[in-house]
């Protein structure tokens, strides 16, 4: 038993000679290279440090140019803005609205003045110009009613002219095709019920040959 046990026992002692001395050996080419290993992950690490370096200098260098193409752009608008306004500066539109129906009534102690209603009204507003522009195109109502008063010669200061025509006036075939002539004022809009109603003065001093006039499929041009 007891030869047995030093036989283990020195076995064990020179396995773990054996361990240390290979451990010994081993250590200076770990060492070798970890060093070596860090060096790569150092160069490595510096070589992509200089990529990004470049390609973020790349990427901020289109930047720089993108600022002028804006700058262009904004300048471009704004001259294009300005060529529009001063080419239909002097332009004369039309506007053109129709209704299912529509009332001319007397307003009172003001000879030749009415209150015109549009009922079943279109809630678009198609306009054109005068020749040579020929410009043509459709506005909503309500944008149309907003701009009544905006303008240093809006139609608020210069009430626009207007001709009414129907197919039928109080209850008859307008087979003459009557045509009510006017100024216009004071629009007011009721974008819920449908309805539009303006002040009008009838061009003819006199008035109309009626003081309440019911017109059916109404047709209004504003000048």
């Amino acid at each position: 038993m007891r030869n047995l046990f030093f036989s283990i026992a020195l076995i064990t002692t020179a396995a773990f000679s054996c361990c240390y001395a290979q451990a010994q050996e081993t250590t200076p080419q770990t060492n070798n290279q970890t060093n070596a290993q860090t060096e790569n992950k150092t160069a490595q690490n510096n070589q992509q440090t200089n990529t990004q370096t470049n390609t973020q200098t790349q990427t901020q260098q289109p930047q720089k140019d993108t600022q002028a193409p804006s700058t262009q752009t904004e300048d471009q608008t704004k001259k294009t803005q300005d060529q529009t306004q001063s080419e239909f500066s002097n332009v004369n539109l039309m506007f053109i609205q129709t209704a299912k129906t529509a009332a001319l009534t007397t307003i009172q102690n003001k000879t030749g003045y009415y209150t015109l209603t549009l009922t079943g009204v279109n809630p678009y507003v198609t306009y054109f110009s005068e020749r040579p522009n020929r410009l043509q195109g459709v506005a909503s109502l309500e944008n149309f009613v907003k701009a009544w008063d905006v303008g240093t010669n809006s139609l608020k200061d210069n009430n626009p002219n207007g001709v009414i025509t129907a197919v039928k006036i109080n209850g008859l075939t307008n087979s003459n095709e009557k045509t009510f002539l006017i100024t216009l004022s004071s629009p007011n809009y009721n974008l819920q019920k449908s309805e539009l109603s303006y002040t009008v003065k009838a061009m003819d001093t006199s008035g109309f040959l009626f003081k309440d006039i019911r017109l059916e499929d109404v047709i209004l041009v504003l000048d």
